[in-house]
């Protein structure tokens, strides 16, 4: 599992579908683009949409249409650089999503995930780290609605 933090809370996502992880860099705008898409980047000749995982996991409303400054540390303003982004594969391609932290891999044993649903579609359960557990979150029902939201033109 690759363990990252956004704000205060850690997350967990399956190695599997991580391509790598980038330092920032230079992010285009997207004109016309939900807050939710943050801007495109150049990795080695691949344009890739990064998008905000604090939208995506709606720990901050979505109707912040001008993406205001990281007040709460939660979302990422168009145009600021985030700390990191984890470029991630959906349906063939890698699709970034903006990060505070990455805490690096942490190996977890079959029986590490324990299937608890918490009713959010981005996560599929959780991971014992320690003492702590760590929502495990679902790169495939994650990215699935903003990617066909904005495939589609909506």
């Amino acid at each position: 599992m690759l363990l990252i933090r956004l704000a205060a809370v850690s997350y967990a996502l399956p190695i599997g579908h991580v391509v790598e992880v980038i330092r920032p860099r230079q992010l285009t705008p997207i004109p016309g683009t939900p807050p939710i898409a943050l801007g495109l980047i150049n990795v080695r000749g691949m344009v890739c949409t990064v998008l905000d995982l604090a939208l995506l996991l709606r720990e901050r409303p979505l109707g912040d249409e001008a993406g205001a400054a990281r007040d709460d540390s939660a979302s990422i303003a168009r145009g600021v650089l985030p700390a990191s982004v984890v470029l991630l594969e959906h349906r063939g391609r890698a699709v970034g999503v903006a990060v505070d932290v990455v805490l690096g891999v942490h190996p977890v044993d079959d029986d590490g995930t324990a299937p608890e649903q918490d009713g959010s579609v981005a996560h599929d359960g959780c991971v014992q780290v320690g003492e702590q557990r760590i929502p495990l979150l679902d790169p495939e029902a994650l990215l699935a609605h903003a990617m066909l939201s904005s495939e589609d033109g909506r």
